[in-house]
């Protein structure tokens, strides 16, 4: 498997790929939802997780210095498979809490239904649209169906040693699920997953279009490309020889047209 001097990505593409991962907008969280910045986060391996991990300044979002202060985050890139893309960060009282900061979905771990603004009075979460479940602050369950099968909010940790930051790290992080789903062409996983020598990459495009498949290190930085030909429309495979690849996570993403289009991650054992 040999770098071509024709799929060189230049680092601005290399940069955007990046940020497309990693953006993160932080709205107020009490009603009306106003939008008080963005952020984008630093790239991160851990075991066999991808991390956005973000750096919060507390000045730029002053309602965090308070306790029970919180703010809502959308992030783009976070697989809604198995996170919901809005969390919560909420300032809690330490002596209760064992900490300064909890980070939680803002999804009900019942149904999924999104949780309303924490409450002041009782500094609980509700699932209003649900069966009405009550959450703390930190995502356990207080009351009603989430408290009766024991399933808390999912939950983001949280770094905070004093000072104007706090880093959240949130894993799952992918770029395309939307885009796939709302269009003919694919990338799939590929198989096996984790791989060793050798593996089977599935994908397809919607008409006949010039596609690439290339390889990036968990950093970002272009390592081979998988393919690069002028393809019919409907479904194909690969398959990829991974010999020489050390073991490890890596990004392989799809281009079609020189347009970026899907991204997965394979890990090489």
């Amino acid at each position: 498997m040999k770098t071509s001097k024709n799929s060189k990505i230049s680092k601005s593409s290399r940069r955007d790929f990046l940020k497309l991962m990693l953006t993160a907008s932080v709205f107020s969280a009490s009603y009306p939802h106003i939008l008080l910045g963005k952020e984008e986060g630093d790239i991160l391996e851990k075991k066999d997780k991808i991390l956005g991990y973000f750096h919060i300044e507390l000045d730029k979002y002053p309602q965090l210095y308070e306790v029970w202060g919180s703010v809502r985050l959308a992030v783009e890139g976070i697989d809604p498979r198995e996170h919901y893309p809005k969390i919560f960060i909420t300032k809690v009282p330490y002596d209760e809490f064992g900490k300064e900061y909890v980070s939680v979905s803002e999804a009900c771990s019942h149904e999924g239904n999104p949780l309303e603004d924490l409450n002041l009075e009782t500094h609980l979460f509700e699932c209003v649209k649900g069966h009405g479940s009550l959450f703390l602050a930190d995502g356990k369950p207080f009351w009603g169906e989430a408290l009766r099968i024991r399933r808390p909010l999912v939950s983001y940790k949280v770094n905070y040693f004093g000072g104007n930051v706090l880093n959240v790290e949130i894993d799952a992080l992918i770029t395309d699920y939307y885009k796939e789903a709302e269009t003919l062409s694919y990338l799939r996983q590929n198989l096996p997953n984790p791989c060793s020598d050798s593996a089977i990459i599935e994908f397809g495009v919607e008409k006949p279009a010039n596609v690439k498949i290339l390889i990036y290190s968990i950093k970002g930085k272009l390592l081979f490309e998988l393919y690069n030909n002028f393809t019919s429309e409907g479904n194909h495979s690969i398959s990829v020889d991974m010999t020489s690849l050390p073991s490890g996570v890596y990004l392989y993403k799809m281009f079609i047209n020189n347009e970026p289009i899907h991204t997965k991650k394979l890990t090489k054992i």
